[in-house]
């Protein structure tokens, strides 16, 4: 009985570690993409390349990274606040 209860509680916890990890792997890489927009050498040609190719999928790949971290850590905190109400928290985490 304990052991399960401890087994649901860190699947939880578990999401919500891997989701801020996530989001800091996904900012630092944010923090990248603004570095070679207005800091690198060669900027100028980044800048015109912007909004087209690779650049805009890099940017869609920053956006939607941090947005499977957010929600990640979203159903981590739904996991530890509704751990006795759920019967799959092992399937859900």
């Amino acid at each position: 009985m304990i052991t399960r209860t401890i087994h649901r509680i860190m699947n939880g916890k578990n999401n919500i570690a891997i989701g801020f990890l996530t989001m800091g792997f996904f900012m630092a890489y944010g923090f990248l993409l603004i570095y070679l927009r207005d800091f690198a050498p060669g900027k100028e040609e980044w800048i015109n390349n912007y909004s087209i190719g690779a650049h805009f999928e890099s940017r869609l790949a920053h956006v939607h990274g941090n947005l499977f971290a957010f929600l990640n850590i979203l159903i981590g905190y739904l996991l530890l606040r509704f751990n006795s109400s759920l019967k799959h928290v092992k399937v859900i985490s």
